[in-house]
């Protein structure tokens, strides 16, 4: 759906998401780029956005309990929403068994209302931060910050990774 010449960023987005431990009415978005994909799980229902876990190629899934509220359609600007979840990784996804478990901190920030201009046109959009930290019962921690550029009833229109100064926007 999504791609970016600068960064070679795709974004596909399939509804609903199947597969094994994915919970069912969900949503996959993949960020694949330099022949990597991972991504997120979300829900998009009862005018909520909430992020149900993340998967990196076919290598291991993470499933939220409970979902984390990204965005909520009456949410204004300056709007945060904290949430806590615990998280069972399974490898490789799918894999019914729990090889792991964990916490994750989300807390999600609405930005600002910005106008996004990309090669499919112009989109008025809700500037999203998602900023998780979690550790796992494998010693592992981390903190990692994602932007999103929503527009009402196309999805994300631009997109900002962790670690990445380029925002990818919409191609095709």
């Amino acid at each position: 759906m999504c791609s970016s010449d600068l960064s070679g960023l795709r974004i596909d987005v399939t509804r609903p998401a199947t597969g094994g431990n994915v919970p069912g009415g969900s949503v996959r978005v993949a960020f694949t780029q330099g022949g990597a994909t991972s991504g997120w799980y979300l829900a998009d229902t009862s005018e909520q956005i909430t992020k149900l876990g993340e998967y990196d190629g076919t290598d291991w899934q993470e499933i939220q309990t409970p979902a984390s509220l990204l965005i909520d359609a009456r949410d204004s600007i300056g709007a945060v929403h904290p949430a806590y979840a615990t998280f069972e990784g399974h490898e490789p996804v799918g894999a019914p068994a729990v090889a792991y478990q964990g916490i994750v901190s989300t807390t999600t920030e609405i930005l600002d209302r910005e106008t996004i201009q990309t090669v499919r046109g112009v989109f008025r959009t809700v500037r999203v931060q998602v900023r998780s930290q979690y550790s796992n019962t494998r010693g592992q921690t981390g903190d990692e910050t994602t932007e999103l550029w929503l527009a009402d009833r196309v999805g994300p229109v631009a997109i900002r990774l962790p670690g990445q100064a380029n925002v990818a926007r919409l191609t095709a």
